[in-house]
């Protein structure tokens, strides 16, 4: 199935947003050319009109003054006019904002608050493609370094499928989500679609084409990533259902348990798939620990900034 979705990609480069950014520029150029002709037909007209005898095209022949001033000003014209109107199509343009951030940095909770202020805008989330279990990596649940002699029950029964790998992530049905978002917020009138996702960044083709439909990031941190900061993490991680699952404490895991599951698999892979150093371009890096919300309003205005709202 991931080599399925893979190939799938392919065709998928060349859809919606990138292949409308190419066409329009060509339509503006094809319209200034016209303006072009019709001020040259109109100028040769008016002199026509005045009694101003065309210019030759002879070997020696020189054009009238008023003729060239004409022709640079209908060109300048052409150039400003296909300028503002491109500049229009662009504020037209429904942007695409990724939210992206390690687990249990309030990615949902950040969404939400985002989609109220922006007019309860569309949202994709990559948590909704993932592939089934059996076909995801697997990562060995016995390396981990439990603090008991044995694998814990309820980690047995959750399993060795890899979700924090972007292997795990059907991209190219993603991609379909973002596209069928982007035509619906367009007829909607809608400025901004979210996507959220862990592994949007991370260096994998699948989630390359995924960014790239993506005009800015919003990137949540803890703080420093120091072992204090990642302990809120995990223990928010811990106490909280996920995925229609319940809580780890619910299932009977011990904070020791969850401590080492952590450390030993959950964050790893985050520096491994996460941003880290692959930051893009057009991004901001917001701390998730602070508070509630002064951590909203300040992912609101990195986001109006971002995206020139």
């Amino acid at each position: 199935p991931q080599a399925a979705a893979q190939a799938e990609l392919a065709p998928l480069w060349t859809r919606g947003s990138t292949r409308r950014r190419a066409v329009v520029p060509l339509l503006l150029l094809l319209l200034g050319l016209l303006l072009v002709v019709s001020s040259r037909l109109f100028l040769a007209a008016c002199l026509t009109f005045v009694q101003v005898a065309p210019p030759s095209r002879g070997a020696g022949a020189v054009l009238p003054l008023p003729f060239l001033t004409g022709t640079v000003a209908a060109l300048a014209g052409a150039g400003l006019l296909a300028l503002l109107v491109w500049r229009r199509l662009q504020g037209r343009r429904v942007k695409v904002l990724g939210i992206v951030g390690c687990s249990a940095a309030g990615k949902s909770t950040i969404c939400k608050s985002l989609q109220k202020k922006l007019d309860n805008c569309l949202m994709v989330c990559t948590d909704d493609r993932y592939l089934p279990l059996d076909s995801c990596p697997r990562f060995d649940l016995s390396g981990i370094r439990w603090p008991g002699v044995s694998v814990p029950e309820a980690f047995k029964k959750r399993g060795d499928a890899d979700l924090n790998h972007p292997d795990s992530v059907h991209w190219a049905q993603v991609q379909n989500d973002l596209h069928d978002a982007i035509r619906t917020a367009r007829f909607r009138g809608d400025r901004v679609v979210i996507l959220e996702g862990l592994m949007v960044c991370a260096d994998h083709a699948g989630a390359r084409s995924l960014a790239s439909m993506c005009d800015a990031f919003l990137l949540l941190a803890p703080g420093d990533s120091s072992p204090a900061a990642q302990e809120v993490l995990w223990r928010r991680k811990y106490l909280r259902s996920h995925l229609g699952n319940k809580s780890y404490k619910d299932r009977g895991v011990t904070e020791q348990e969850y401590h080492a599951y952590w450390a030993w698999y959950v964050w790893p892979r985050w520096l491994e798939h996460g941003v880290m150093d692959r930051r893009p371009k057009r991004s901001e890096v917001v701390n998730c620990l602070a508070e509630p919300e002064s951590v909203a309003e300040a992912c609101y205005a990195a986001a109006a900034s971002l995206l020139k709202l």
